[in-house]
């Protein structure tokens, strides 16, 4: 079970398939965790590219496994890149936002949705977000990247699996 600490959290869950809780005793596993000094020989998933390699080490040095969808020079860091799938559990929700925004904002202001009934993220489309980075240096998407990919904003430009809010709706054939 993933604990909930915000969107960083959701994407994950719904990448893995993992219900959520907001009950630290009930999980086992970690998404981007603020608060580390309790966390201890748990699974924690870095699927930022901002997170800080101080709080990495701590987390290192109280035995959790650390797995990352990006790089990191840190030996101790399993670099376990997001596998680009098509992801129905992810939909555009036919918002597009003009104006920098940070994924906590996204939330915070309504601008997308998940409904825990269907397991569903409907998320808008948006070019400017000024807390975090869509992919690291070698193309490995962070949340936000995979995300923004599963709505049809083309991050991975390497891939046959593009503008996948038109697969979706069946508004355009995927061989």
């Amino acid at each position: 079970m993933i604990y909930l600490e915000g969107l960083d959290s959701v994407i994950e869950s719904i990448y893995l398939g993992e219900e959520l809780s907001n009950k630290v005793g009930n999980c086992n596993i970690f998404v981007n965790p603020e608060n580390i000094k309790y966390i201890v020989g748990k699974i924690v998933i870095i699927n930022s590219c901002e997170y800080p390699e101080e709080q990495i080490q701590q987390l290192i040095e109280n035995k959790c496994h650390i797995i990352s969808r990006v790089a990191s020079d840190n030996s101790g860091v399993e670099v376990r890149p997001y596998i680009l799938r098509i992801c129905p559990q992810v939909m555009w929700n036919g918002r597009v936002i003009e104006e920098p925004m940070t994924l906590n904002n996204i939330l915070e202001c309504g601008f997308c949705e998940f409904d825990t009934d269907e397991f569903r993220l409907y998320f808008p489309k948006f070019y400017k977000c000024s807390d975090h980075i869509p992919q690291d240096a070698f193309g490995n998407l962070s949340a936000l990247g995979w995300v923004l990919q599963q709505v049809g904003i083309n991050i991975d430009t390497k891939t046959p699996l593009t503008d996948l809010d038109l697969i979706k709706t069946r508004k355009l054939e995927f061989d």
